[in-house]
């Protein structure tokens, strides 16, 4: 990522594969600052190295980008998703993050 005018530390990008279907897809998290928060922008490219089946229609990525990112990711940093076994430091648990990450419907 090194080049192209971004700041590393705000900007992650990794290949994504389902195992045995079609070739790697990439993922990119950006970080941006506005005020006192962060705006998160994320881009799934190359969904077309997919096959053609109903699973992989843009549609489900975006459904299910947006429920982690919109929904779990949001509650898990603002703190409504908060292990209640935690000490009052007010650190979050690692353990309620979603265990079906990488996994696909069906």
């Amino acid at each position: 990522m090194q080049g192209n005018g971004s700041d590393p530390r705000k900007k992650l990008a990794y290949s994504w594969r389902y195992e045995g279907y079609g070739d790697d897809s990439l993922v990119t998290f950006e970080l941006f600052a506005e005020g006192n928060k962060t705006r998160l922008k994320l881009m799934h490219e190359a969904l077309e190295s997919f096959p053609p089946m109903p699973d992989f229609a843009g549609t489900n990525f975006v459904e299910g980008w947006s429920s982690l990112i919109g929904s779990s990711l949001k509650n898990f940093v603002e703190g409504s998703d908060l292990n209640p076994s935690a000490t009052n430091t007010g650190r979050r648990s690692a353990t309620r993050w979603p265990r079906n990450l990488g996994q696909s419907k069906g």
